[in-house]
């Protein structure tokens, strides 16, 4: 990387992830930011029969961060986003995938972000990374179909690469109705996986979602 004239003198300061404010930064947020991704915080849930851990719920900041780093080319987000996603790793896991992309959404996006989250996971915790699927369909996207026509949409849309035993962490940047997931994880336990852990940055909030969200705000209230 070329070190200009400028980056030599000034000294780096760090902004907020999510504001781009320079102003009391810490961990990568800003005060405010900070208590804002805080109200957001998801945690442990279940994904249609499979444990999982979504770091925040999907919307205001935790969604524009998923958006940047998704398609305004902000990869520098991903050590970010894996850093809050890293907390709902627990002892135990073998190994780390992830829910691969067609290869020609891949090369239209020019990578795959839950590949590129994964990857740094992986640095994070120590734990290997393995390519253990394959997309055989390029389906369409899920953006404008309901929770049936999700899981049809994603029937024998994956392929494992090969046996993989032990617990497996299975990554994604974005949970909806979970249908691609849990096919993904139908075909990891199909290939030799003792258990697959679901894990993502951020969970879609709708229905019993968001009779859970309101559980967790009115705890933190009274």
């Amino acid at each position: 990387m070329r070190v200009s004239a400028a980056d030599k003198v000034l000294p780096y300061i760090e902004k907020c992830v999510v504001c781009g404010i320079e102003k009391g930064v810490q961990d990568g947020l800003c005060p405010v930011c900070c208590e804002a991704l805080k109200q957001l915080e998801h945690g442990k849930t279940q994904v249609k029969g499979y444990g999982a851990y979504c770091a925040y719920d999907y919307k205001d900041e935790a969604a524009r961060l998923v958006r940047s780093f998704k398609y305004n080319d902000a990869k520098y987000l991903s050590h970010f986003m894996a850093q809050r996603m890293a907390k709902g790793i627990a002892g135990g896991c073998s190994c780390i995938t992830y829910v691969p992309l067609h290869k020609k959404r891949k090369k239209r996006r020019g990578f795959d972000q839950a590949q590129t989250l994964a990857q740094q996971l992986s640095k994070i915790t120590g734990l290997p990374l393995g390519t253990a699927l394959v997309r055989t369909r390029n389906t369409k996207t899920q953006t404008k179909l309901d929770a049936q026509q999700r899981q049809q949409n994603m029937s024998g849309a994956f392929e494992s690469t090969g046996s993989t035993g032990g617990r497996v962490v299975l990554v994604d940047d974005v949970l909806t109705t979970g249908a691609t997931a849990a096919e993904c994880a139908k075909t990891l336990l199909g290939s030799g996986a003792d258990e697959v852990f679901i894990l993502a940055f951020a969970r879609a909030v709708g229905g019993a979602e968001k009779q859970t969200a309101l559980a967790r705000l009115l705890k933190k209230i009274f």
